[in-house]
């Protein structure tokens, strides 16, 4: 007995997939290249879809197909009986019924001729009964064989990518087979060859039942008669004869197609006289060209040519002629795939006269191994293959329907258009995937499911058509799908009845346009030739286009809108108030219009109403909700409140509308100005530093340690201080940050009886950063004037300091719609009077001493433009005035006198609180070029703040002293530290 079929190879075994997602170049591997015609459709780009037919039930109806091969392991692939009524065995030949399981190969059988049967074949060479070609031929096949052709087709079609051989176009269906031949059996050259001829009609009918059952969508037929029709008239006459008896095989096929919607692709056939020219071969014969007798047939019809690597028709391929309609062209000229070889054991079976009438096999040992073939029976399995490929891309067609994006999409060959040569043209992929090129027909689309192959839109049923699609044919959309047509479409209308249809390129119509239900989702342009009607359940989403331009709906009879939905569709950039924009254009007038416009893509501080004229129905936009209501501060609230009092739709005011109430409070934010408030209160926390330092010096020349120096008149010093602070704001404003560095040289001069006087003068840079919302750099220059008195342990001193502010502000306001940088220049100035009163207690070394400290600041603002966009504001004159108070208690260490530590060093530490009054909260009164005027505050000084003070001096010589110092102040929401370093000299 033969042994059993070999295991599976090493190279199916180990196969990693390599290709990826939306990269076709991953998929052309070396089995991909092994077969040339998979490259020249485009199958690559349908697998980079994600698509390799999975799930798809093809049917091939040839000589059988092997099943046992490890290009077919793996998926649930069937073979189909296809049997006579009654029929049970394929073993009687003549005269027998017929019989076949389609998982097996058909069988010949020639037999072995003993010696005298020799001698009878050399006497009927010599009488002329046959050819020495046919003996030879006879003889060479002597055994039984396999016949090859039904698994070549079928791997074709959808053998595995495993990296072994070649792969099939559909790599990922399943076959049904069916073996339309029978076995047979031949005792010699000339001899009747035993075989039976065809399943009867019931046969085909069954089996079709089965490939129904079965799921099978489309089935390949890579056989038919092998003489071409001679004529036009001879074609004629043979289809007329597909009636009759001799065709009832044929006549089964077509009703079941029929029945059941199952595509039937046909090969075109060969000829074995080379063509001359692809218009000199011979054109597709009677069963290819059916459709042409019954019509019926022809949508599930479709008749496939052989086309060479050239891309030109095979010089042993029939011609698409009178099939041209239903006809493709696609790779057949050495083609790779598996063939099936092997040894076979049959046994012979002879009838009561002892007559040989068949055979049964009673085991067998397949082999397969690669084959390269030509002919438009490898053409066929190219096309069936792309249409599997194709029913999973679009499991929302019918089969028609899939029939027609293959044929539309296809690459033109030969003459323009479709012709008698190449029909459609070439199969092409990668334009298929992307819907179909034409409606050839009228066509209905049901979107009941999402797309088929990689996940490229969320959503439940969606599809992409990215084609241009023209055509005669109109479209009906149903199903509560997303259908969207991105290409520029030109067919013959529409209608729309459920669910979603999306134009984004420009589109026009031949026909009526009716929109039952659903919606249109227009977000390119639509021009209709005929009539635009919209029932009252029917959306219309358009964008806008402004009043002076064509409308996105453009009609050339008469639009009429019975109510429904306008859903208004937002556009960046796109600012309507106080605009009006065509929506519907029609030439033969406009009759109704919509009750009600959905605009919630635009921001509720518009209002939309319809505007109808007699030729366009438009609309226009006017304010909504007051933009106060979104205001959450009340610098939000007077910024908006402004905003809102402005008659005339500016282009800030445009844009401010166009926001939703979420964006609105940080534009607000922006627009307001808060810098320039902000800034005054960061001056008033700053001229403490000018204060602190006369009041020090006060202090010290007279304190204990200037008794060493009594007799010296004059003194002179120089502070480097450095300050830095926050703000932080409150629910109304931001936190603003500030800091200085600067330089104070003062001079002072004693008096007769214990008084001094004093004058100071300084520069400094700093700024002012009130958080996003800008920044500002401060240019200062301060002069001071002081005099202070003491009587033994009480002092008093006082004084007077102004200060000069250049300030460059920049702010940016950048909401959408609004980018600017804005920038201003103005003066500032601070004006202050202060005084101190203080006692002190002296303990030997040390001494305490209490004090109080009054304070008035007045600051005094220019106004100013800022320039650099619409958002730019102007600013009035303002005035702050601040009073200070604060009591508070130092503690002074003299180590000179305490005999322990460096003589030369006294240390210092204080403790104080300060109340602040007046204009605690500065504000800035603006307005924008043209608009009313707002107040906003700036960040507020505390009400009441504590200090800390620390300080080191150090006697350099008897007339010369450098001091450290650093205080901090905090209060509930700022805080602020200020380091000094100065040097004094007196003479």
């Amino acid at each position: 007995m033969l042994g059993s079929l070999p295991g599976i190879a090493v190279e199916a075994a180990s196969y990693s997939e390599q290709g990826r997602l939306h990269d076709a170049a991953s998929w052309r591997s070396d089995e991909f290249k092994k077969s040339w015609g998979l490259g020249a459709i485009g199958a690559d780009y349908a697998y980079a879809r994600g698509l390799s037919g999975a799930g798809v039930h093809v049917g091939v109806y040839d000589s059988g197909t092997d099943l046992r091969h490890d290009e077919f392991a793996g998926k649930p692939h069937s073979g189909v009986r296809l049997a006579d009524p009654g029929c049970k065995s394929d073993t009687v030949l003549f005269e027998g019924c017929f019989f076949s399981e389609g998982d097996r190969s058909a069988v010949h059988v020639f037999e072995a001729l003993p010696p005298e049967a020799l001698l009878e074949v050399e006497e009927g060479i010599a009488n002329g009964d046959f050819t020495r070609e046919q003996v030879d031929d006879y003889l060479k096949n002597v055994g039984a064989r396999y016949e090859w052709h039904g698994t070549f087709v079928a791997a074709n079609v959808l053998a595995n990518r495993n990296g072994a051989g070649a792969h099939g176009v559909a790599f990922g269906a399943n076959v049904s087979a069916l073996r339309r031949f029978s076995n047979t059996y031949q005792d010699g050259p000339g001899v009747r060859l035993y075989k039976v001829d065809a399943p009867a009609p019931e046969a085909v009918t069954t089996a079709y039942a089965q490939l129904h059952e079965q799921n099978v969508r489309v089935v390949n037929h890579s056989w038919g008669p092998s003489d071409p029709p001679a004529d036009e008239a001879a074609l004629d006459k043979g289809l007329d004869q597909t009636h009759t008896a001799d065709h009832q095989e044929l006549k089964a096929i077509a009703d079941a197609a029929v029945k059941y919607g199952m595509l039937q692709v046909w090969a075109a056939g060969n000829t074995l006289t080379p063509n001359a020219t692809p218009q000199a071969a011979p054109f597709a014969g009677v069963y290819p060209s059916l459709p042409r007798a019954v019509a019926e047939l022809e949508r599930y019809w479709l008749s496939v040519v052989n086309v060479n690597q050239a891309l030109t028709l095979s010089d042993g391929s029939y011609r698409c002629g009178f099939s041209k309609d239903w006809c493709l062209a696609a790779p057949g000229t050495d083609i790779t795939a598996i063939r099936v070889t092997g040894a076979i054991e049959t046994e012979i079976h002879y009838d009561k006269e002892g007559d040989a009438d068949g055979f049964k096999v009673t085991d067998d040992k397949p082999e397969f191994t690669d084959f390269t073939a030509s002919g438009t029976s490898l053409a066929a399995p190219h096309v069936t293959g792309a249409l599997a490929l194709l029913i999973e891309r679009f499991p929302y067609l019918d089969n028609p329907q899939i029939r027609d994006v293959l044929l539309t999409t296809a690459a033109d060959l030969g003459e323009p258009g479709v012709d008698d040569v190449y029909g459609w043209g070439l199969i092409d992929l990668k334009k298929a995937i992307d819907g179909p090129g034409q409606l050839r027909v009228d066509t209905q689309v049901n979107m009941d499911r999402p797309a088929g192959g990689a996940v490229v839109w969320q959503g439940g049923a969606w599809d992409d058509w990215r084609n241009d699609i023209s055509g005669p044919g109109r479209l009906e959309k149903s199903g509560a799908g997303w259908l969207r047509l991105s290409g520029n479409n030109s067919f013959a209308g529409a209608t729309l009845n459920a669910g979603i249809l999306e134009l984004d390129g420009n589109n026009t119509f031949k026909g009526d346009v009716n929109l039952e239900g659903g919606v249109l989702r227009l977000n390119g342009s639509l021009a209709v030739e005929g009539d635009y009607r919209q029932a009252p359940g029917a959306t219309l989403m358009t964008g806008l286009v402004v009043q002076d331009r064509p409308a996105k709906l453009q009609v050339d009879n008469q639009a009429t809108v019975n109510g429904g939905t306008l859903y208004l569709s937002a556009q960046p950039g796109t600012y309507p108030l106080g605009q009006r924009y065509s929506i519907l254009q029609a030439k033969g007038a406009v009759s109704g219009e919509f009750a009600a416009i959905d605009h919630r893509e635009f921001s509720p501080f518009l209002s939309v109403s319809q505007v109808k004229q007699a030729n366009n129905l438009l609309v226009e936009f006017a304010r909504g909700r007051p933009l106060a209501s979104a205001a959450n501060t009340a610098n939000q609230r007077a910024v908006a409140t402004a905003a809102d009092a402005q008659a005339a739709p500016t282009p800030l005011l445009q844009r401010l509308t166009a926001l939703f109430p979420e964006q609105a409070p940080s534009a607000l934010d922006q627009l307001s100005g808060e810098l320039h408030a902000s800034t005054q209160a960061a001056l008033i926390e700053n001229s403490r530093v000018v204060r602190e330092a006369v009041l020090d010096r006060q202090r010290n020349a007279h304190g204990r340690s200037a008794t060493e120096a009594e007799a010296l008149n004059e003194g002179a010093w120089v502070q480097l201080p450095r300050q830095t602070g926050q703000l932080q704001g409150d629910s109304n404003t931001a936190r603003a940050s500030h800091s200085s560095t600067g330089l104070l040289v003062g001079f002072d001069h004693q008096l007769e009886r214990g008084t001094r006087v004093g004058m100071v003068v300084g520069k400094s840079t700093g700024d002012v950063k009130a958080g996003a919302r800008g920044k500002a750099s401060i240019d200062s220059y301060q002069l001071g004037l002081h005099v202070g008195h003491t009587w033994d342990a009480l002092g008093l001193y006082g004084g007077i300091a102004y200060a000069q502010h250049q300030i460059a502000t920049k702010r940016r306001v950048s909401f959408p719609g609004v980018e600017n940088r804005l920038s201003a220049d103005y003066t500032s100035r601070t004006v202050q009077a202060f005084a101190e009163a203080n006692y002190r207690f002296d303990h030997g070394f040390w001494d305490w001493q209490p004090y109080l400290q009054l304070a008035t600041v007045q600051q005094r603002n220019d106004g100013f433009t800022e320039r650099g966009g619409m958002a730019a504001l102007r600013g009035q004159r303002s005035k702050d005035t601040v009073n200070l108070t604060t009591g508070g208690v130092r503690v002074n260490l003299d180590l000179a006198q305490a005999q322990t530590g460096p003589s030369w060093l006294s240390l210092r530490g204080g403790l104080a609180y300060t109340h602040a009054g007046g204009d605690r909260q500065s504000q800035a009164q603006l307005a924008w070029d043209g608009g009313h005027a707002f107040k906003v505050s700036g960040a507020p000084l505390d009400r009441l703040s504590a200090r800390l003070d620390l300080g080191a001096t150090a006697r350099l010589t008897r007339n010369s002293a450098l001091d450290l110092s650093f205080s901090q102040q905090r209060g509930e929401r700022s805080r602020d530290q200020n380091i000094t370093a100065q040097y004094s000299l007196q003479f």
